[in-house]
């Protein structure tokens, strides 16, 4: 849901498997990009909607928790209209505990789009190719013509240019905190910025890290 929700790809019939993975992808970015530390206090701060019941017409008195069309939304006040109007609904917060405003700000604004373009980006090839035995085939499209290879090539620097904007929007964000914003509970692990500086200055990203629009930090 956050891959469509935060990209332009606006398609909702895929198989779960489309975007299989999320976990090592998500883990490799941890360990190079966002900082592993600060990854596991997010993942340990998420809330538990597991429990949560799917929306059903009817009252709801404030602080009730639903689930409609994949997102859990929590009631402002006590009513009986659908989660869709916000006025009466909002979407519960994705973290709880001491960090739970800065960590919603970080991952719905900048976090969740970056790591969704990259999940993406990373996807892409296996959603044109099927690997068989006999070899590997290219999709033919359902009621679509299949692009060619210079329209294959622009949507994947799109999607990756996108990815890129979304980290340097993220960089921008974190570089706005103080050092001391930055040692505290709820940034603890946040790879140092005098590693990006490095990075920037000595040139030592890879080619492909810098082709994709993103460093390696670590």
């Amino acid at each position: 849901m956050l891959v469509i929700e935060y990209t332009n790809v606006k398609k909702v019939g895929f198989s779960p498997c489309t975007f299989s993975q999320l976990h090592q992808i998500e883990y490799s970015e941890a360990r190079t990009c966002l900082g592993f530390a600060l990854w596991e206090e997010m993942v340990g701060s998420m809330a538990d909607y597991s429990n949560v019941q799917s929306y059903q017409a009817g009252a709801y008195s404030t602080g009730a928790l639903v689930e409609y069309k994949g997102v859990i939304y929590r009631a402002r006040v006590d009513t009986s209209n659908m989660p869709t109007l916000l006025q009466d609904w909002e979407i519960a917060p994705i973290f709880t505990g001491d960090c739970t405003g800065s960590y919603d700000a970080l991952f719905c604004s900048f976090l969740a789009p970056y790591l969704a373009h990259r999940i993406l980006a990373r996807r892409l090839p296996y959603l044109r190719n099927v690997i068989k035995d006999h070899g590997v085939l290219e999709y033919s499209g359902e009621n679509y013509d299949t692009t060619d290879e210079a329209q294959w090539k622009s949507l994947q620097h799109a999607i990756n240019r996108d990815a890129a904007e979304c980290w340097n929007n993220l960089l921008h964000h974190m570089s706005r905190k103080t050092q001391s914003d930055l040692a505290d509970t709820c940034y603890k692990g946040w790879i140092p910025y005098e590693k990006i500086n490095d990075c920037d200055a000595t040139g030592n990203c890879s080619d492909d890290r810098i082709r994709t629009g993103r460093w390696k930090f670590a």
